[in-house]
């Protein structure tokens, strides 16, 4: 009976304290649904914050939400979101990072992380979280674009092209994705599927001036200008405040060669961003090419006042100068872009070739040596320190020089063209012959080697084949084609037809107007047409200066002199001029070489005639 009662009465026990453990149960799940949908109104309220771009009250709001339910993943996920869009990045990886932990297997939260670290420029955990992204979720292609776009960063633009062909296939109508495709193909050189990729993306999104403006780029890399300028025109009516457009279109008619379009272009730029520097640079460069030197100045003024530790604004400030002729003024900026860059191989071959427009030959060879030690597979820095070994008399020195620049860049026609100047001057006539020819073999319309292979066959007595070379030269226009009309006259005088040849160049320099630059040529021009005494001529060229060869006029002189006396059969008076072009000792000028064959020519025939041959 005691058993029973106490059986009983333990059976209460334990039904009461039940009771009380399920009304504990229950007030705990009333309360936790409670404080989860407190947490849901604060997350809510978040959400409503960040379409207002409310960042601050966004987090707050997600916070209120976090301290609710302290394992709100989303909450935590949000509010590191509106810290990346805050600038936050550190709390807002740590945020993100304590989402994932409590939700594994969100592929948008490794996403967002990646783009955080994206921005953080930490692109090696970036591609971590795209590439788990993509694990959970492998049709996603957001997670494929930005990766893509984390790779083309970090140059592996192979691995992009899949990664963006692949968001492609996933979303057809990604414009996004073809812009960025198509940047990956400019950067792999392949500028035909650039296009295709651009002109996708402009079919698809026609407004977007950005997508016109990048495929005019490609196409200026493949030369077609036009094509270019009718993209970036396109661009600048869709937006025309938008100075990027401006410059880009600036600089498309700057490529064709249409200065005066290209500055108008640069002046609306800088209209619309007056403090870019490189506007006024690139104005400053149109102006350089219209030989409007002043005002090229001025903007590179301007340029270097905006970016006074730029290197390169001094480099083309210093073109300017020296175009000018202001060569001390030149060589002060090359030597601050040599401060500020020390290791800029192209600054020293700058101020190399105003010191030797100076006629400062060491200093010359000085800093092309030095441009060489910097750059040493610079075909140019060889070409240039050749050629002022040339001019010098170092021509065996010369000759390494240019055949090293040659063997790396065999297609360049200018450096067959200065080695066979200075074969010439070393008096190796065929040996120039040669290379004035492989000259024009890679450039038809290159007068200078037409002009130059001229006299080698002057000099080898070749005299048809020569007047047919200069009157090529005349033809293209060559800048020194008064000597080419020279050549002629003594060719067809030596062969009998002095009348004939005198009447054809007087014709000739009655259409040139007399200026400084030509001041030289008419004067040779008079004399030889017997229009000025030879005892006036000399006497003129007295007066002619040239600081860069001061004995040239006389070398010229003496060597016109000496020809015409030697086609009036006056052989002594000839030799002696002839002799004393040769000593003036000015190699680079034409006239030098071909005194020199002259001299030889003659002593050749007096050895002939002794031998009674």
């Amino acid at each position: 009976m005691e058993r029973t009662c106490r059986r009983s009465w333990l059976k209460k026990v334990l039904c009461v304290t039940g009771a009380v453990a399920l009304l504990g149960l229950i007030s705990a799940l009333v309360f936790l649904a409670q404080t989860r949908g407190l947490a849901s109104v604060h997350y809510t309220m978040g959400q409503a914050h960040q379409e207002d771009e409310e960042w601050d009250a966004a987090i707050s709001s997600f916070t209120a939400a976090i301290k609710c339910w302290p394992r709100f993943a989303l909450a935590y996920h949000e509010r590191g979101v509106s810290c990346a869009r805050k600038g936050d990045y550190d709390r807002a990886i740590r945020d993100i990072t304590r989402a994932i932990e409590l939700e594994p297997r969100s592929e948008l939260a490794y996403r967002n992380r990646g783009v955080i670290y994206y921005n953080k420029s930490d692109y090696d955990h970036a591609i971590q979280d795209f590439t788990k992204a993509i694990s959970l979720k492998p049709d996603e292609a957001a997670d494929y674009y930005w990766r893509a776009r984390t790779l083309s960063l970090k140059d592996e633009h192979k691995a992009a092209l899949r990664d963006y062909s692949r968001a492609i296939d996933l979303q057809p109508g990604n414009a996004p994705a073809y812009l960025e495709r198509a940047t990956v193909y400019f950067h792999l050189s392949d500028y035909d599927r650039s296009i295709e990729d651009h002109t996708e993306a402009i079919e698809l999104r026609p407004d977007y001036a950005p997508g016109y403006r990048l495929r005019a780029f490609a196409y200026l890399l493949k030369g077609d200008h036009d094509h270019a300028i009718e993209d970036l025109t396109q661009a600048v009516q869709l937006d025309p405040a938008d100075a990027a457009n401006h410059k880009a279109l600036g600089r498309a008619y700057y490529m064709k060669g249409d200065y005066q379009a290209a500055i108008q272009d640069f002046d609306k730029a800088i209209e619309l961003q007056p403090r870019d520097a490189d506007v006024y640079l690139d104005r400053g460069r149109a102006y350089n090419m219209k030989r409007d030197y002043s005002a090229a100045i001025r903007d590179f003024d301007k340029a270097i006042k905006l970016q006074p530790r730029e290197a390169g604004v001094y480099l083309d400030r210093g073109l300017a100068h020296g175009n000018q002729g202001d060569y001390d003024r030149a060589i002060q900026d090359y030597t601050k872009a040599i401060e500020l860059k020390p290791n800029d191989a192209l600054a020293y071959r700058d101020r190399a070739r105003v010191w030797f427009l100076k006629g400062d030959d060491d200093r010359a060879i000085q800093d092309g040596s030095t441009a060489i030690r910097l750059a040493p597979d610079s075909a140019e820095a060889y070409y240039d320190r050749g050629l002022f070994y040339g001019v010098k008399g170092a021509v065996d020195v010369a000759l390494q020089d240019l055949t090293k620049a040659i063997a790396l860049k065999p297609q360049n026609a200018s450096y067959y063209g200065c080695r066979a100047m200075v074969y010439r001057q070393k008096g190796e006539s065929w040996n120039a012959l040669q290379d004035y020819s492989k000259a024009i073999e890679i450039k038809t319309d290159y007068p200078a080697a037409w002009h130059g292979r001229g006299c080698c066959q002057y000099d080898l007595r070749l005299w048809k084949d020569a007047v047919e070379g200069f009157r090529k030269a005349c033809e293209l226009k060559y800048v020194y084609q008064d000597y080419s009309h020279f050549r002629i006259y003594l060719i067809q005088s030596r062969l009998g037809g002095t009348e004939e040849a005198t009447r054809e160049l007087k014709q000739y320099l009655a259409e040139q107007k007399p200026s400084k630059d030509n001041e030289m040529p008419l004067r040779i021009g008079r004399f030889l047409t017997g229009q000025e005494s030879e005892a006036g001529f000399f006497k003129a060229v007295e007066t002619v200066k040239n600081p860069r060869e001061p004995k040239g006029p006389l070398c010229e002189a003496y060597f016109y002199a000496g020809t015409k006396r030697l086609i009036g059969g006056d052989k002594a008076t000839a030799a002696a001029y002839l002799k004393k072009c040769v000593e003036t000792g000015a190699m680079a000028y034409s006239e030098h070489a071909s005194a020199v064959a002259e001299l030889r020519a003659l002593k050749e025939q007096d050895a002939s005639g002794k031998s009674g041959r």
